[in-house]
């Protein structure tokens, strides 16, 4: 796994925002320092070395973009976790390879790598913030970040769920029963375990 160092001091929080102006202070977003000349957002970048997205991996700038902005959040955890799922340790992307020119071994990427919020969205979406930063974020592969999306909507292992449309189909039951007794009809115990196995799904249950 390759390490990326992230100093304590990367995030000034939500209440944070950018210098409106340069006659008033401000400071760094994700340092904390107070900004100078003609900044608005963070610190002067450091000069030397740019990565192929043309920041410096040092620079403030860069580092608020991996802890809040998803997609340089998500290609800065792929790349810290070198690629391997963090549940299975397997290769979190699934190639192919072929033949280029030349003779090369080129490879197609059939199912790309994915990253899973520790902390579940829970359809809350991407957009930029604090739920983006590295500590919350885990390469996986695509099954198993099937199998976690599952537990997160509440599919329990064997093939039991408890979702809404079970629910639904809990309460229906419900009301037919309720309904049986208002009018007088006399449950039979096969009929109500039938109608138990089809609401839950539970072949082993009791009614």
């Amino acid at each position: 796994m390759q390490d990326i160092t992230i100093p304590v001091a990367f995030c000034q929080g939500v209440k944070w925002k950018p210098r409106p102006s340069t006659k008033v202070p401000g400071t760094c977003g994700a340092c904390g320092k107070e900004l100078v000349k003609r900044q608005h957002w963070f610190c002067p970048s450091p000069p030397g070395f740019r990565n192929p997205q043309g920041y410096n991996p040092d620079s403030c700038r860069y580092l608020y973009l991996i802890n809040h902005i998803w997609g340089y959040a998500r290609d800065a955890a792929i790349k810290r976790d070198g690629g391997k799922c963090r549940r299975c340790g397997g290769d979190a992307e699934e190639r192919t390879p072929y033949a280029g020119r030349g003779g090369r071994v080129l490879y197609h990427t059939v199912v790309a790598a994915e990253v899973n919020h520790i902390v579940p969205r829970e359809g809350a979406g991407y957009a930029r913030g604090c739920h983006n930063h590295q500590d919350n974020l885990e390469t996986v592969c695509h099954k198993d970040h099937l199998l976690i999306t599952a537990e997160q909507r509440g599919y329990v292992p064997g093939g039991k769920q408890r979702d809404a449309q079970v629910r639904r189909q809990e309460r229906d039951l419900e009301k037919l029963s309720r309904w049986r007794e208002s009018a007088g009809v006399v449950d039979d115990p096969d009929y109500l375990e039938g109608m138990y196995i089809l609401a839950t799904g539970d072949l082993d249950g009791e009614v």
